[in-house]
């Protein structure tokens, strides 16, 4: 999945790409390296933890990085940088 992933994101740099299923902590930067930027979590939240306000909050801090520095990419491959 991850190939595919950022073989759509190089050639369509802006495009809203959703991964979905075992996207947890542990991985969310691997996903979000490859170009995801629609992440859906939901049994990662509730199997692993018995803490899901934490973990959310962690979970979201490490989406919300991943998806700045593919905004930035797409800003600067828009631009021919």
């Amino acid at each position: 999945m991850l190939d595919k992933v950022h073989t759509l994101r190089k050639k369509y740099p802006k495009l809203d790409i959703q991964v979905d299923g075992s996207v947890g902590i542990c991985n969310i930067k691997v996903v979000t390296a490859a170009g995801a930027n629609c992440i859906v979590s939901g049994a990662a939240m509730f199997t692993i933890t018995d803490k899901p306000r934490e973990f959310l909050a962690c979970y979201k801090t490490l989406a919300e990085k991943g998806i700045e520095r593919l905004n930035w990419f797409a800003e600067n491959a828009a631009r021919g940088n």
